[in-house]
This record gives structure tokens, sequence and C-alpha cells, in this order.
């Protein structure tokens, strides 16, 4: 026998924002941001080690396995250091790269995507 009464009401939860991003052209290079290079058949995973602020140059640590990339030696770091210029990353087609850098003010995540 069917009933009329209402469904019992659920409790929303709100959650935060799953992820809090900005737009790569305001990107501004740091020591130990996270890059994502994505491309048809590969995607990669660096880090910055340095930014050169009179070249706009990037150094980056490449690798395609994050476990790989963060127990490179230093021997082999500097073998897959690739140097990327700032402008590169920032005029590159929307979804190519993104990155992940430490917002100290909010202790947040931000990605520049």
């Amino acid at each position: 026998m069917a009933t009329n009464s209402p469904e019992p009401k659920s409790r929303e939860v709100v959650l935060p924002p799953l992820i809090q991003y900005r737009d790569l052209a305001n990107y501004v290079p740091a020591y130990g941001d996270f890059l994502v290079w994505s491309g048809w058949l590969s995607t990669w995973c660096g880090v910055v080690t340095n930014y050169n602020k009179e070249t706009k140059d990037l150094s980056i640590i490449f690798n395609s396995v994050p476990f790989v990339l963060f127990t490179l030696s230093p021997s082999e770091q500097e073998k897959e250091t690739k140097v990327i210029k700032l402008e590169a990353i920032k005029n590159a087609p929307k979804g190519k790269y993104a990155v992940q850098q430490r917002d100290y003010s909010s202790s947040a995540a931000i990605w520049y995507i």
C-alpha cells in the first residue's frame, strides 16, 4: 500500500570547491611549482627548479611518472631538466599546461590553468 508521505529531508553537505584556480596568463613562477604538460599521446609532470627573471626562462625537471620525478638523483635531475620560456607556457593553447602553486598567504594549493 503506497502512502503519500513526503521523503525525509536530507541534510545537505556544503563542500568546498574541488580546486582553486586562476588564469595561466597570471602565473608568476616559484621554486617547487608542480607543472603538468599534456600532449596528444602523453602527459609529463615537472617541478620548477629555477626562474630567471631577466631572461624569463624556467628550469623544470620533467618525467612521465611522479614517483620517478620525485626520486631522481641529482645527476638524473640535471639530465631531465628542460629550459622553457615563461611566455611559451602562458601563451600555450588551453589544456597544454597546468601549474599547481602553493599560496603561502592562505596555505591553499592554486592551479593555474
